[in-house]
């Protein structure tokens, strides 16, 4: 019962994620790849968190999703 929950848990927020994106880059092919691969790099980002907390600092993790968000999911969006 527990791992249904979680998988329908992690199905809603790759939901939610894949309508962000279309709305946040509608031009962007194959949001539903687009919302796992981003989905997976919030896992591994709390991953490395709770991991190590000293290393994986808010600030840090703060700069790296700026940093992805600039540099990787911008990339396919049209310039205004």
């Amino acid at each position: 019962m527990l791992y249904q929950r979680l998988a329908r848990s992690q199905e809603a927020v790759r939901g939610f994620l894949e309508q962000e994106l279309v709305e946040a880059f509608p031009d962007r092919p194959d949001p539903e790849s687009s919302a796992r691969i981003v989905h997976a790099a919030g896992r591994e980002l709390l991953q490395l968190r709770l991991a190590d907390p000293e290393h994986a600092t808010i600030e840090r993790l703060v700069a790296l999703v700026r940093h992805l968000r600039a540099n990787v999911l911008a990339a396919g969006k049209p310039a205004d």
